[in-house]
This record gives structure tokens, C-alpha cells and sequence, in this order.
């Protein structure tokens, strides 16, 4: 366990060698931006009450000051539509299936075919080439089955589509014999689960170094097999209920068979709007995305160097997101199974929301708070009707800026408070619901902890502490982002020895001397944000009343702190161990402590080092590690003192609040 502290340590101070080269992707159109911001996994969205209906004026706007129209411009993170009836029905998926239209030569399933080009095998300049549709498999094991049922080979191909082998005399090549009759199969398993095609039968005649393999002239009747019995309809919609199991099996004419058992997924649609390409709405919902021309939205981009190191966040690092535009004739979207297979979930869309609809946030809106109740400044169509918003500024009614004010009633979790935006005359239809997702945190904790430190001078001791942080959301409700919100913290601490320490006097020798202190610290951040969640530098202002024996000074201090979660790379190594699987947060800092509130007494180099990390076993209660160095160096007006370095180890364990 010594060896588990001791790693976590140090991979908590190597953390703060690697900046974090992370940044916010953004990517927009002309008219719908498409940064998105995503739930954390474990949190469950809280809709809260909307206030009444305020209607903005649709009286001509006034000119807009060039100063706002440069503001506005910032206001380019897009708030979601919620997917949800009457305005969109998912409906239950199912297993679309033709292998009637091509008279069983070919498998329509879904928007793919499967036929005998789908995986074909070729003798081509004494290599045998492998080739197959990567996107009913991406990739898999190859094997040779006989009609006997016997493997003659395998062998794992990649993912191009396109495979070679050359090498017939190695131990490595086929077992067939001339004569032989078989088929080519690949295989792609996935936990329960499995996708699998194989060929028609070949046929092959090998004389001397020359290799002959051509398809044999045989054909069956096409069938398909799908849960556990025989389809009289070669064509059909089969209905299946999301996490259920199913198995599939089609037999086409020339005897080619595609198969999978696997299990349809929950769709997790996250935002609708209506498409730039007329006749189409475009969607986004979580990974996994459908089949299909899908963009793919990432959450946030990495540089470089963070993703060869592996710094990427281990908590709170938002999801890519997936968008797609869905015809409003025939609506649907094809999802590969959760372990392969195809299934269609067809869509009826009654209702969706009009791009001018569309509300935006600024691009560094910030995704947490601290409170029960909040406020967002957001940017809207000036015809829109919303309740619940309020001018940005009331000298100014007809701005395009307005005040969101919300509740985030669910403590430690994600929160989806959401406006009603009414579409034409009011009881016509429903209102659209758009949302925000914001995650509540904790402001304050509070922990004890026990040191074990040693001083240069060969002492040793014990050392008890008391610590108590508080971050405030806003300063009694100031919105100025950089003076205000998200910003300010305090710090508290307090700690005495044991037993006394060795302590080396001036005038040589050594004796054994009390330690206590009282350390108040002032705290801002320079990236906004919420502790215990996301990555911030920041600077300190720091006061500690000491004690060293009879030695008292009151000193005051300036530093730096930085605070991140774990890096993954390490996260993920120290999640191995089920104790450590949890949520980590770790942080430093460093104070130099230059005057003193003493008259007459002087600063030697005084200052602390410390590194520190978090296990949050809970949402309200956590573990915490950390190590560092301390140097007290002070001179008062009569000449005494005191000068003492140690380092010191710190286990301790506290609460969130």
C-alpha cells in the first residue's frame, strides 16, 4: 500500500510538469454554430420551472452600438433543442431486411447491400487478395471453413479492406489441399456478441507452385433466420425492443451468408433544428453515431504533446457528439448494435425548431456553478417568443443580448433547466424546450489530515491539521467575469506538532522546539471554473501567525496554485486498483512569504511547496495524499529567530459541502 501512496504522489507532481494543451473546439455555420456543451456520464438532467411568457418586441430594431455588434459576434456556442414527443417520436427499432427485390442474389439491410462482393477472394500475382466491405465489418478474424465445418485457417486482418498474402510455403499458410471446396469467413466478435460474413463455396487446384481458387456452381434457396425461426416474408420490418437480444442470419442464392448476434442500443439524441438542406433536419446525439454521412463533433481538441503524454482530463471532459442530416421524407437513422448487426429506428418528426429560432451562448459561457440559482447571458432572434428572458441591458430593450436567469435544484450532478419558445399563435402548437446543461458543485470542504515531517536538522514528528476552502460563485451576484464570477476563494488552516522537534540553534547544537500555525489565503482564478472539475492556475495572497518554540512571526506571503484532475494516463493506471477506481483532483502550490506584520522583523527565504491529490470516493466525501517542503527563515529586531527546513507526507481524509 506504501508503494500505491507513494506512486500517486508521484504522478500527482509530475502532472504539473505537462501543461494541459487542451482547448475548446468550436465549429459553427453561417448560421448554427456546432460547439456543443455534453452531461457528465453520471449525472442525472433536472428540468426546472420556466418562468412566464415575455415576448420580445418585434418592433423595428434600434441601430446597435458597434462596441455590442462586436460582443454579439462572441455568442456563438449554440443552446440544444430538446428531442422529445410530440415534436420527434423514436420509434422501436427494428431489423429492416430485402432479399426479395434481387430475387436473392442480394441482402438489402437497412441502407446496405450484401451480396458476393461483399467479401471475395482472388488469386492475383501468387498472392492470395482478400477484399471486403468495411462497413458492414470494419474488421475481424479471416477463416477458411471446409464442408466439413473444418477451420483450415485464420488469420486477423485489418482495417483497409483490401488484404494480401503471399507467403504459401511458411507454417503460416493455408492448410488446403487440391480439391479442397470452401468458404471464406470474417468474423468480428464483441463481447456477447458477434458479426460474421462468409462467401459462396470455392473451390481450388494447386499444381506445382501455380494456385487456381474460382467459385463452384452450386446454388440454395435464399432464407432468412432471425429470431430463433425461419421468415416466411424474404422481406420485413422486424421489431425489436431496445437491449434485447437478436439473432439474424441471411442465405443468399449463391449460398453467402451474413449473420450477427447482437442487441439494438438507446439512442441518447441531444439536439434538433432545422437544416440548411432544405427537406432536412439536422440532429445531434451522443457517441455512438449512426451510419451514414455522420460528422463528428468533438468535445474538445487536444495538442500534440498532451495526447503523446496522455494529460487529457479524467473528469468532466466533454463528449464528442455526432450530426447528421435526416430527410423529412422517410426520416430514420441506422445504428450499428452494441455488438454489430444493423437496426433502424425510424423517426416521425411533427414539429422543429427554425434556425432563426436558434439561441446562443457566448463561446466561454461557463458549464458549472456553485448555486442553487444562476443567470446566463444569452443572444436571440428579436421575433422570437421565450419566456423567462429579460434584457442584458435595460437602456437598450432592443438588443439582441438577454439575461437567462435559472434554477440548478440537484446538487453534485448535471442540471437542464430549459426556456419555452412558442412558435406562431400560442396553443397552435407545443413550445419548443431549449436547454443548457450545467453541472452544480460543491463551494466548500473541509478535511483533517496527519503529517509525518523531517527536518534537516535529523528531528522527527507528527504533525495535526485542520483545513477549510470555500470558493464563491460570484461576489453577491456581481456578473463581472473577470472580477467577479468564479473567481475568488479563501483558504484556511491550522496545524501543530504532536511532540516536539529537533531544531538546530544558532549557535550549534540542537534543540526541541514546538511547531504551530495559522495560514488565511486569498485566492483567484485565472481560468474560471469550478474546483474539484476543471483546470485552473491561479495566484494566492497568503497570511500565516507561526510559532516555532518561543518564536512567533506574522508573516505575509504571495504564491501560485494550479489545479487540474488527474492526467489520464495515470488515472487509468491507478483505476487497475479497485480502491483508487474514483474520480481524482490534484493541485500545487508554492508560497514565498517576503514581509512580515512584526516591526523589525526580516524574511529570510522563507516559503512552502506543496503537491497535493484528491480521491472523491463520493460526491461529498474524498481521501486526500500529498507531500512538499516547507523553510521558515525569519530574523525579528533583537536578532532571534528562527530557521528550519523539513518535508513532509500528508494523509488525511474530508467532506464536501
Amino acid at each position: 500500500m506504501k508503494f500505491v501512496f507513494s506512486s500517486l504522489l508521484v504522478m500527482a507532481m509530475m502532472a504539473f510538469v505537462q501543461p494541459s494543451l487542451a482547448k475548446s473546439k468550436k465549429k459553427s455555420t453561417k448560421k448554427d454554430a456546432a460547439t456543443v456543451t455534453t452531461p457528465a456520464p453520471e449525472a442525472t438532467p433536472t428540468p426546472t420551472a420556466t418562468p412566464a411568457l415575455t415576448p420580445t418586441s418585434s418592433a423595428p430594431p434600434a441601430e446597435t452600438p458597434k462596441a455590442e455588434a462586436k460582443e454579439s459576434d462572441d455568442y456563438t456556442r449554440p443552446v440544444f433543442f430538446s428531442v422529445e414527443e410530440p415534436d420527434v417520436k423514436v420509434k422501436n427499432p427494428t431489423v429492416s431486411y430485402d432479399l426479395k427485390s434481387d430475387k436473392g442474389r442480394s441482402l438489402k439491410i437497412a441502407d446496405f447491400v450484401f451480396n458476393n462482393d461483399s467479401l471475395r477472394a482472388s488469386i492475383e500475382e501468387k498472392n492470395l487478395r482478400i477484399t471486403w466491405d468495411t462497413m458492414i465489418i470494419p474488421t475481424g478474424d479471416l477463416s477458411i471453413i471446409d464442408s466439413y465445418g473444418k477451420e483450415l485457417w485464420k488469420v486477423s486482418l485489418d482495417k483497409s479492406g483490401d488484404w494480401k498474402f503471399s507467403d504459401f510455403k511458411s507454417e503460416k499458410a493455408p492448410q488446403w489441399q487440391s480439391g479442397n471446396h470452401f468458404r471464406f469467413c470474417l468474423r468480428s466478435e464483441s463481447g456477447k456478441g458477434f458479426t460474421a460474413m462468409c462467401t459462396q463455396t470455392y473451390g481450388v487446384e494447386i499444381k506445382d507452385d501455380t494456385i487456381t481458387l474460382d467459385y463452384t456452381k452450386s446454388e440454395t434457396a435464399p432464407r432468412v433466420i432471425a429470431l430463433n425461426e425461419e421468415r416466411k416474408n424474404l422481406k420485413d420490418d422486424i421489431e425489436v425492443a431496445v437491449g434485447a437480444p437478436i439473432g439474424f442470419l441471411a442465405t443468399l442464392k449463391s449460398g453467402a451468408t451474413y449473420e450477427f448476434m447482437s442487441e439494438p442500443i438507446a439512442l441518447d439524441l441531444k439536439d434538433f433544428v432545422e437544416s440548411e438542406q432544405k427537406g432536412n433536419v439536422t440532429f445531434k446525439g451522443a457517441l455512438p453515431a449512426p451510419i451514414g454521412d455522420t460528422k463528428i463533433l468533438p468535445g474538445i481538441e487536444y495538442g500534440a504533446v498532451t495526447k503523446a503524454l496522455g494529460f487529457q482530463k479524467s473528469i468532466a471532459e466533454p463528449l464528442d457528439l455526432w450530426q447528421l442530416d435526416v430527410p423529412l421524407k422517410n426520416p430514420r437513422l441506422h445504428f450499428h448494435g452494441k455488438y454489430g448487426g444493423v437496426f433502424t429506428y425510424n423517426l416521425e418528426i411533427k414539429n422543429y425548431p427554425r434556425l432563426k429560432d436558434r439561441i446562443f451562448l457566448h463561446k466561454n459561457a461557463l458549464k458549472g456553478t456553485y448555486n442553487s440559482k444562476d443567470q446566463v447571458t444569452v443572444k436571440v432572434d428579436k421575433d422570437s417568443k421565450i419566456e423567462g428572458l429579460a434584457p442584458a441591458n435595460e437602456k437598450d430593450k432592443e438588443s439582441d443580448l438577454r439575461i437567462w436567469k435559472f434554477e440548478t435544484g440537484e446538487k453534485y450532478a448535471l442540471n437542464k433547466p430549459q426556456l419555452l419558445l412558442s412558435e406562431g399563435e400560442t396553443g397552435k402548437s407545443e413550445p419548443h424546450k431549449a436547454y443548457i446543461e450545467i453541472y452544480r458543485g460543491g463551494s466548500g470542504e473541509a478535511s483533517l489530515r496527519l503529517s509525518g515531517i523531517s527536518t534537516t536538522s535529523g528531528g522527527s514528528t507528527f504533525i495535526g491539521e485542520a483545513h477549510l476552502q470555500y470558493w464563491f460563485n460570484d461576489l453577491f451576484g456581481w456578473q463581472n467575469n473577470y472580477l467577479s464570477k468564479q473567481r475568488w476563494g479563501v483558504s484556511a488552516k491550522y496545524f501543530t506538532t504532536l511532540a516536539d522537534v529537533d531544531a538546530q540553534r544558532e549557535n550549534g547544537g540542537t534543540e526541541k522546539v514546538s511547531l504551530s500555525s495559522t495560514e488565511v489565503d486569498l485566492r483567484y482564478r485565472f481560468a474560471q471554473g469550478l474546483w474539484e472539475r476543471d483546470e485552473t492556475v491561479g495566484a494566492i495572497a497568503a497570511y500565516e501567525a507561526l510559532s516555532v518554540g518561543e518564536q512567533n512571526a506574522n508573516k505575509i506571503g504571495v504564491g501560485l496554485f494550479w489545479a487540474r484532475s488527474m492526467p489520464k494516463t495515470f488515472d487509468n493506471w491507478l483505476n487497475k486498483i479497485s480502491f483508487f477506481n474514483h474520480p481524482k483532483y490534484v493541485d500545487m502550490e508554492f508560497i514565498q512569504f517576503v514581509s512580515s506584520t512584526d516591526s523589525g522583523t526580516k524574511m529570510g527565504n522563507d516559503f512552502l511547496l506543496n503537491f497535493h491529490g484528491k480521491i472523491l470516493f463520493t460526491n461529498t466525501f474524498f481521501g486526500e495524499l500529498g507531500f512538499g517542503l516547507k523553510k521558515y527563515d525569519f530574523t525579528k529586531a533583537d536578532d532571534s529567530g528562527a530557521s528550519l527546513s523539513s518535508f513532509y507526507g500528508t494523509i488525511g481524509a474530508g467532506v464536501d459541502f
